[in-house]
Formats: structure tokens, sequence, C-alpha cells
């Protein structure tokens, strides 16, 4: 199997037979949501993974900005076209709290706020300086606590909250290979990130969730290791007709600027109760091969499912499947990513490499083969690291049927390229 299993640990995945046989069944990253997780808690399951296979690379999610309702609001029954009013202040009965300060600032006539996951949908009718009055578009229940969307509003925050400060040094400290970085919204986010943690030999991951991330996605892809599709936030945040399209533009987006990508949300969400996947979520899982991505990342199916082992073996088994049939034929975008790398790469190597590559009589009899000879300590930053390997990255993405093989002594190493679509590795 070529593409790679993102599997989110939890306390499904807690015990040592478990673990064992899920890496068995084709587990290549193991990852923690660090809302769950202290650096005690990172370290244990670091620990325990790794005496099952060094190879296997460990990714924590920031838990990122979100707005949020107060806890402390009622909980109210609304009918569409009914008046809603909310306030980043303390309220009276009739108007809902959110903990955004910049609320009244920042939001403008005509704007839409969805709640919980845009169950609830509102529209701005007018703005003061103490709250928002909003129109309901439809009928619903508004829950405390629940999650607010702002897709039209152009919001201000820190690019790291305080408690991602806690849990970004978390991750660091605990020696994780991947940090997927939530809701990126421009390549500030991602500097500084790199800025806080330094030379840390760790990859960040940009999940870009929201039409802010969306517009700066070429600038973000400059700058990050690699890229995640949340489809979960970004079906709230955009019309969800288009969820399709975008999820295909992202991943050849990736490929252009020779980054790895992951495939995230639903992917085989009703394995969390059943021993069998929907026929539309196989589709789904197989069509993710034929869109290019390097990764699927399973997520409460296998962190708090009935079936974590069958739902990587599923997984397994439909994009082994896939790959099976892959011609490079049907899938769209090769001259378009050669072409990109002409601009893009900045290692000079890279397209020496990928036109000999692409030579029938080359790749028909040869493979290639990479070494990590000095191991992650050699490198003074990861932008080094991912320099020197910047060909691999690209030929992985033009899924020729070469071999490719990546060597290092230094496991660290090779769990850097565990993310890689096609790549091998050897533990020398």
């Amino acid at each position: 199997m070529n593409t790679k299993i993102l599997t989110t640990i939890g306390p499904s995945t807690w015990d040592p037979e478990v673990v064992k046989r899920v890496i068995e069944k084709g587990t290549s990253i193991a990852r923690i949501n660090a809302s769950f997780a202290d650096r005690a808690e990172m370290e244990r399951v670091k620990g325990f993974y790794h005496t099952v296979s060094p190879k296997i690379a460990m990714a924590a999610d920031t838990v990122g900005f979100k707005i949020r309702l107060s806890k402390q609001n009622p909980e109210i029954t609304v009918k569409k076209g009914q008046i809603v009013k909310l306030s980043s202040k303390a309220t009276k009965d009739d108007i809902l709290e959110l903990d955004y300060p910049r609320f009244e600032q920042d939001v403008k006539v005509g704007d839409k706020i969805l709640i919980d996951d845009g169950i609830i949908q509102l529209k701005v009718k007018e703005v003061s300086a103490t709250h928002i009055t909003a129109v309901s578009r439809v009928s619903g229940l508004i829950k405390k606590g629940k999650t607010v969307s702002l897709p039209d509003t152009k919001l201000v925050f820190d690019p790291i909250t305080p408690k991602d400060r806690i849990n970004i040094q978390n991750a660091v400290d605990a020696g994780f290979d991947f940090l997927n970085v939530s809701f990126t919204t421009s390549a500030e986010d991602i500097r500084a990130v790199r800025s806080f943690i330094g030379n840390a030999r760790i990859s960040l991951i940009a999940k870009v969730e929201n039409i802010e991330g969306v517009r700066n996605l070429d600038e973000i892809l400059q700058v990050v290791d690699g890229l995640m599709i949340p489809r979960g936030d970004l079906a709230v945040e955009l019309p969800l007709e288009k969820l399709l399209i975008l999820q295909k533009e992202f991943s050849l987006k990736a490929a252009m600027y020779g980054k790895p990508v992951i495939l995230a949300t639903q992917i085989l969400d009703s394995m969390r109760e059943s021993r069998f996947p929907t026929r539309a979520e196989i589709m789904d899982v197989g069509n993710a091969v034929f869109d290019r991505a390097d990764a699927i990342m399973l997520a409460q199916e296998t962190a708090i499912g009935q079936y974590p082992i069958t739902t990587v073996k599923t997984a397994s088994k439909i994009l082994g499947t896939a790959e099976k049939f892959l011609d490079r034929d049907c899938l769209f975008g090769d001259e378009v990513i050669l072409e990109a790398a002409s601009v893009n790469a900045k290692n000079p190597k890279t397209l020496e490499t990928l036109e000999k590559a692409l030579r029938e009589t080359f790749y028909l009899a040869n493979g290639f083969r990479f070494e990590c000879n000095y191991g992650m300590d050699a490198y003074k930053t990861m932008e080094e690291f991912w320099y020197e390997f910047e060909p691999l990255v690209y030929l992985s993405k033009l899924r020729t049927p070469l071999h490719l093989m990546f060597e290092s002594s230094d496991a660290r190493a090779l769990r850097q390229m565990s993310l890689l679509y096609g790549v091998h590795l050897h533990l020398k």
C-alpha cells in the first residue's frame, strides 16, 4: 500500500495489543489531538507506539482559534425569520454572549453567522457598539457553548493562542514529528509557529479550514511542509457543493508546490459503531487515491470507535485495491505539476531527477534510493531537510511506477518521510 494512514489515538487505541494490530494493518502515523493530551500523555503514547515500531511517526493537532458561545447562555429555540442578538460583552438575558472581543468591531451588516457547524444560520441585520442583531434563516435550537463561524468576516487574532503555545511546546518537548496547525489563514501563521519552535525537528502541516485560508493557499504552501484538507470546517465555511472541487484543487496545488497532502474528516465515520463502511465511504476512500492524496486521516472511528483495528484494515484494503488499478492516464495534472516544479522547486536537482524519472526506459528498469546519512541532527532547520529531499517529494507526487526508497540510521528521519505516497522506509 502506497497511501499512508493517520490513526487518531484515544481510548480505543491505547491497549498494547490494539496498538500492535493497527500498525500491522497499515498505520503509518499516530495522531493526537492536543486538546486532550498534556506532555506526559504525549510521551506515554509515543512510548508505547515506538515500542512496536520506531518508524511510526507522531503527529499532534493544535486547537487553533475558535469562537464559541458562552456556556452561561440560555439555550433558545428560534424560528426562521426570528431576531437573534449576540454580543462579546456581558449580556442581558435576551442577548447571547460569545468569546470574540472584536465581534462588534469586525462584523458588518449582511455577514453570515453560523452556529454549531452551520446547523443554525443567521444573517447580520444591524451592528451597534454593544451587540449585533441578526435574523435567523432556519429554525432550530441554539445550544450553549457551541462553535460560531463568521465566513464573511475578516477576523483579527493572534496566530498562536495561549493554549496552543502550551500544546506546541509539549509536542516539541515530547519529540513529535508533525504539528498540524489548525485554522491556518496565512503564511504569517506558519511563520509565527516556526519562530516559536525555533529549530525543533518537527514538520508543520497547515490545516486550511476557512475562507481566509483558501484565499491564501498559494502563500501558505510556499512556507509549510504539508497540507491537510479538513473537510468538516470547510463545508461549514463554504457552500457544501463546492467541497468536491476544492478537494481536487487543493490536492493538485499541493503537488505543484511539492508538498504532501492529507485528506481528513468523516473518512470512515460510520465505523465508529459499525463493522462495515457505507458504500459512499468506500468510494470516498478509493477516490482519495485518484485525487493524489498522500494520506488519509482516521479520527473518532479509531479514537473512540468500537472497531479501530477493523477500520484501519478496511481503509488499507480499499486504498490498496484502488492503487492496483491506478492508471496515470486517469490522473489529472502531471503536466501542470512539472510546469509548476520548474518555477517552485528550490533544489536544482529536483528538475533533473524528474526528467530522468519520466523516461520510459528508466522507470521500467530502475527506482530511486535516497539516503539520510547523518540523521536529523545534521540539519539546522526543517527547511534544510526538506530542501535536500525535495526531489523525492516531487517524485512521490507524480505517481510514476518507480520504486522509491528512503534509508537512514536515524528513525526520526524516516518518520518525516512516513507521509509521502509510495515511499518505502528502511532503518539501516
